[in-house]
């Protein structure tokens, strides 16, 4: 199935913006919670950001007013829970967090959403590719956050991730096929622009990635 290459180039530009605006904005946060107290901080961008949007939204997108009681429950209630709550105590905690932990901690919201979207009338299961890729994303944030204190803790994970990435590299090695070519991944990345993500593996590679399975256990042995 081919994607249509005017969605993809719309796919991309968000994922930049939200990769630009959405992290810059701890950066800025974090100074700005240095300076001023935090409700006074909160209180500007949020009155500045609601007018501005609400005003694109009646103006440009003609959409009306809120008048009814559901439409004003529902913003109080999302407004409570993602500004008061959310944006509040993440503003709190940056006073004694570096910006990029909070950061990499707020990320960690795409396996809330994935987890408590497989409940209710409306829920879907996780594939095995999905729980995977949240699975490992999970692992590499509490890797991140480990103390730095702990050097036994965390060279013992370190073993255990180059072991089995070990174990993996030699299946493969032992399961190669002579003058054929392995483990071959091909998936579109941006289409409109005919980029594809594109490995493979013959018989040489798959021996230097048993090799480099190898130096990893014995470097963090000897470090």
């Amino acid at each position: 199935m081919r994607v249509c290459s005017h969605y993809s180039a719309k796919l991309v530009l968000c994922l930049a913006a939200v990769y630009l605006v959405w992290g810059s904005s701890f950066l800025f946060t974090k100074i700005a919670v240095s300076s001023l107290p935090i409700a006074l901080f909160f209180a500007i961008r949020f009155l500045i950001a609601g007018t501005v949007l609400a005003a694109i939204a009646h103006f440009w997108n003609k959409d009306p007013w809120p008048r009814r009681l559901t439409d004003w429950r529902h913003m109080l209630v999302v407004g409570f829970f993602m500004v008061f709550v959310s944006n509040g105590l993440n503003a709190w905690a940056m006073q004694y967090v570096p910006s990029n932990e909070s950061a990499l901690l707020n990320g960690t919201a795409a396996f809330w959403i994935a987890g408590l979207g497989v409940f209710g009338p409306r829920g879907h299961p996780l594939t095995r590719a999905a729980a995977s890729g949240l699975a490992i994303g999970f692992a590499g944030t509490v890797l991140m956050l480990l103390p730095k204190e702990n050097a036994r803790l965390a060279r013992i994970v370190a073993i255990l991730t180059a072991s089995i990435g070990f174990v993996i590299g030699l299946g493969e090695f032992f399961a190669a096929k002579a003058g054929e070519i392995q483990t071959v991944t091909k998936v579109p990345w941006i289409p409109s622009l005919d980029i594809e993500y594109h490995l493979a593996a013959d018989g040489i590679s798959l021996t230097l990635v048993l090799l480099t399975g190898l130096a990893a256990i014995a470097n963090i042995l000897f470090s």
